[in-house]
């Protein structure tokens, strides 16, 4: 599953390099970014890296949400995200 998600996540960053403008390229690069904080420990350590990673796919969304997209249901994602993002970064701190 791990590898596949890394497949995934590689295949999306490069969607995003050729078409920036992708909005549902990057809405699901955040999905598969917080993917991988899914199953990080409550140590110091793994809460940081979970904040970096909550960090990453906030700016993904904010991505999708700043550019000319007509896509509004990877609108709508990615403003549902960015609220559940937020509420697991209050969490967190």
């Amino acid at each position: 599953m791990k590898r596949e998600r890394i497949k995934a996540k590689d295949a999306l960053k490069e969607a995003t390099k050729y078409r920036p403008s992708l909005g549902s390229a990057w809405v699901n690069l955040a999905l598969l970014i917080m993917a991988e904080g899914k199953d990080m420990g409550n140590t110091p350590s793994d809460q940081a890296k979970v904040k970096d990673i909550l960090k990453e796919a906030r700016q993904c969304c904010e991505r999708a949400l700043g550019m000319d997209n007509d896509d509004e249901k990877s609108r709508a994602l990615a403003n549902k995200l960015l609220g559940d993002i937020d509420s697991m970064t209050r969490q967190i701190n």
